[in-house]
């Protein structure tokens, strides 16, 4: 009983501090009116709660997409959302719809923005390319080798050599190891999201370690 209990505070206080995130960014009320009653209200239809949330998405995805081109210049200063707070967000509404991004797929695009990856090629339906998925590999399995992740993703150990020299390569890397540590949901829906089985994967990183 206790358990459930914190559980419960714990997740009252993740909606209230998104709020509170919400409010101080400027947010429209109307969308984080939306976003408490998607998490508080006792509905159970993932297609109600994704029409709930769906403006506040669009919304969300709209100011990530303000910041694409940017300097480096802090986000704060700015005046633009800081990437925290829509992660924040975002992790409490894959909650809400029980991990079913197939009813809100701009999710995705979000996840994609937050971890700073280009997501497909233009005219390839939504596959991640070859050193995006490098990046997440090296992210999601810490140790694994150079040449395990290059056969993995189908190009050369040097190639992956080469791309581990670039700091914009390694900031990724970083971002999605510090996200997933900070946040183990956040990790579990990425791999859910990105179609990893980790289980799968880790027999056949075993058996490339092998070779």
């Amino acid at each position: 009983m206790t358990e459930d209990k914190d559980h419960f505070i714990d997740f009252l206080t993740r909606v209230d501090n998104v709020v509170n995130q919400f409010h101080n960014q400027n947010v429209p009320n109307e969308l984080i009116e939306d976003f408490q009653r998607s998490r508080l209200s006792f509905e159970t239809d993932v297609q109600k709660i994704s029409q709930m949330l769906s403006p506040l998405v669009d919304y969300l995805l709209m100011r990530l997409l303000e910041k694409e081109g940017e300097d480096e210049a802090p986000v704060r200063s700015k005046g633009k959302m800081p990437n925290s707070v829509v992660a924040n967000a975002t992790m409490e509404m894959i909650d809400a719809l029980k991990g079913r991004l197939d009813y809100l797929p701009q999710l995705r695009d979000i996840l994609i923005l937050l971890l700073n990856i280009k997501s497909y090629q233009a005219g390839e339906s939504r596959q991640f390319e070859k050193k995006n998925e490098a990046a997440l590999l090296l992210a999601l399995k810490p140790g694994i080798s150079n040449n395990s992740v290059a056969k993995l993703v189908g190009v050369k150990p040097p190639t992956v050599g080469r791309w581990l020299k670039k700091d914009d390569f390694k900031r990724d890397i970083q971002t999605i190891t510090e996200l997933c540590q900070e946040n183990k949901i956040f990790r579990d829906r990425l791999i859910e999201t990105l179609g990893y089985n980790l289980n799968a994967d880790e027999v056949i990183v075993a058996e490339l370690e092998k070779q």
